[in-house]
């Protein structure tokens, strides 16, 4: 019986063996996790390519990237538009020069990659918008600094104005309280004055046994130091903004000339080392 014992899945039709097999390889394909397969965006870039022209390919995407970084960044810090508004030329400005890294970093990668890859040299498709792309820089970069003298005018301008007009609402402000102590006949109405005020000034302790013109003069004396403190806070103000302004303006015209110079001796190089003719284009 023992021997009668042993397994005998071997004797089973071949029927009923691949009957099974098929439901357990449907089972397995029941259970495994779809496959899903996404195309790298630059996969197929540089395969079978020597060094120098799988550096070109490298370098190229890393400096279109970087382009694209630069352009974002800059319309980034120009919304909203306000063409009116002097800051926001300031603004722009300042976002032009402060992002000019990126933007010579890019137009720097893709001068290496024309240095390294021999093809781009006659590829007029690659080689025309790279030298327009540093001329364009360099025009941009010299716009700059005529923008950023004349919106820094515009601006000092513009706070000047509204420090005059802030002086000048706190002085008719100061021009009817004065006539209105003057217009008070006894201590009742002078006091009522002093209650319509929104701070009342802190008159002396003495004054308050004093007559009625000395409580005047007195109210006035304290109403013109109120505006002349006033007057040497703005006077404080308006001196750090236009340090800040000037500070602010020295930076940007100088680096805004220097990514200018960067600019145009990229665009030297490109004229010089790229050619350009159409009959030794390279179709690529």
């Amino acid at each position: 019986m023992n021997a009668l014992s042993l397994d005998l899945s071997f004797y089973m039709p071949i029927s009923k063996q691949s009957s099974s097999s098929k439901s357990y390889r449907r089972r397995v394909r029941r259970l495994q996790l779809p496959s899903f397969h996404f195309p790298a965006p630059f996969a197929n870039q540089g395969i079978g390519l020597k060094v120098p022209q799988l550096l070109a390919v490298k370098s190229r995407i890393a400096g279109k990237a970087l382009l694209v970084v630069y352009a974002a960044s800059v319309l980034a810090a120009a919304m909203p538009i306000q063409i009116s508004a002097p800051a926001w030329y300031l603004a722009l400005c300042n976002s032009l020069v402060n992002n000019g890294a990126i933007l010579v970093l890019a137009l720097l990668a893709l001068n290496l990659a024309a240095y390294w890859d021999p093809a781009a040299k006659a590829n007029r498709n690659f080689a025309s918008p790279l030298l327009w792309i540093s001329r364009l820089s360099t025009a941009v970069f010299g716009a700059v600094v005529v923008v950023q003298l004349m919106a820094a005018g515009h601006f000092a301008k513009q706070v000047l104005a509204q420090n005059s007009a802030q002086l000048s609402g706190l002085m008719r402000q100061l021009d009817v309280v004065a006539a209105d102590v003057e217009a008070a006949k006894d201590p009742a109405q002078f006091n009522l004055l002093l209650q319509r005020l929104g701070s009342p000034p802190v008159l002396p302790s003495a004054a308050q046994s004093e007559p009625l013109p000395a409580r005047k003069q007195q109210l006035l004396k304290v109403l013109q130091d109120k505006l002349r403190s006033e007057e040497g806070r703005l006077g404080q103000k308006r001196r750090q903004i236009f340090f800040d302004l000037a500070l602010n303006s020295v930076r940007v015209v100088v680096t805004a000339a220097a990514l200018a110079t960067a600019c145009q001796g990229f665009s030297q190089w490109n004229g010089t080392n790229l050619a350009l003719d159409k009959s030794t284009e390279v179709v690529g």
